[in-house]
């Protein structure tokens, strides 16, 4: 049953696996960071935004968000991004079409979280003056 086969191969875009894996990532992560709460936060973060852009995208049968409490597909309102060919139909015209309009879409965001912005100047004094 094609039903059946689709809900087993979309549980990567699962709100629930997105925060079990982000969770472990994030403790791992903050093992070297030192800053447990906020490396747990961003992997989560970054995990979730894999279904949420997926449901973004104008093709497929939706995302199952919600799994494994609700199957239903979820599509949101407005979905401008074009579905990305797989393997290396990557590569070919219709492809590489979609890569530009990825770029065009993300390259404001990159820009910023690339961009040499100052430090913040604290008043930190010495141990011991």
């Amino acid at each position: 049953d094609l039903w059946i086969i689709d809900q087993r191969t979309s549980q990567g875009n699962s709100l629930l696996l997105a925060g079990v894996i982000g969770a472990a990532c994030g403790l791992l992560l903050g093992r070297w960071t030192r800053r447990v709460a906020a490396s747990v936060l961003l992997c989560v973060a970054v995990a979730a935004s894999h279904g949420l852009l997926d449901a973004l995208t104008d093709g497929g049968l939706g995302v199952a968000l919600l799994w494994p409490w609700c199957l239903k597909r979820i599509f949101a309102p407005l979905r401008p991004l074009p579905v990305a060919p797989i393997g290396l139909r990557l590569l070919s015209p219709r492809g590489l079409q979609v890569i530009a309009t990825e770029v065009l879409y993300f390259l404001p965001l990159l820009l910023w979280a690339l961009w040499p912005w100052p430090r913040a100047v604290g008043n930190h004094r010495r141990a011991g003056t």
